[in-house]
């Protein structure tokens, strides 16, 4: 999957954002007007205000459309121009980024065996679902001296035990409740990453309102490196 990241790496916002495609890109190669980024709002009107740390993020299509026998590369473009137009600081700047997917051929990300392993761990769990199995939780009530008081557990079909306890095995786990527990800790992991995100949003405001917009810094660092 190739995707299109806009992103303000500066330290102000830009204001009056103006984005501009110089050739037509469908997305996914599907024919109609709504399915090309050209005509988008982001790229047809103007932006603004593009805070800090802000992107947009446009899916193109998988790498077959674009680089597959079949693909049209009048509607999915090996290479288009992006064209910014903003202002910052009392200036008005225009930069054209070229984006060249010829490199991108052949090629592919870089594999992560810790996200293979849990890709393939909800994958079981939906295998589960879609059995139509009721699946046992443990419910586990400890006392003050670490003694369970209830523990409560759901009969599963001896197939879909086997294919569970396979699926532990091959990533590397003793138990289908290692499985179970390594697929919450992901769901746990996630809600985390929210919250961190939520959070320095929260901080960002509270930075905004109390200090106002703050000035680029890159111009004072320049210069003092060069006395």
């Amino acid at each position: 999957m190739i995707y299109l990241k806009i992103e303000n790496i500066g330290k102000t916002a830009a204001q009056n954002l103006r984005l501009i495609l110089d050739r037509d890109f469908y997305e996914f190669g599907r024919t109609g007007e709504e399915n090309n980024l050209a005509k988008f709002s982001a790229f047809t009107q103007a932006i603004k205000t593009f805070p800090p740390g802000a992107q947009l993020i446009f899916p193109l299509a998988q790498a077959f459309v674009v680089f597959g026998e079949e693909a049209n590369s009048e509607a999915t473009p090996r290479a288009f121009n992006v064209t910014a137009t903003y202002s910052y600081l009392h200036k008005t700047v225009t930069e054209t980024t070229t984006i060249d997917l010829n490199p991108y051929l052949k090629s592919q990300p870089e594999p992560d065996p810790m996200l293979d392993k849990l890709d393939g761990m909800v994958k079981s769990l939906d295998t589960m679902a879609r059995a139509g199995q009721e699946m046992s939780v443990s419910l586990r009530y400890e006392t003050a001296n670490g003694e369970h008081d209830m523990s409560r557990t759901l009969t599963i079909s001896d197939a879909l035990y086997d294919r569970l306890e396979a699926s532990a095995q091959m990533h590397g786990l003793t138990s289908i409740e290692q499985l179970l527990e390594a697929w919450q800790a992901r769901e746990d992991g996630l809600l985390r990453r929210q919250d961190v995100v939520r959070r320095i949003d929260a901080l960002r405001k509270r930075l905004f309102a109390t200090y106002g917009e703050l000035p680029d810094s890159v111009a004072l660092i320049r210069e003092d490196r060069e006395r």
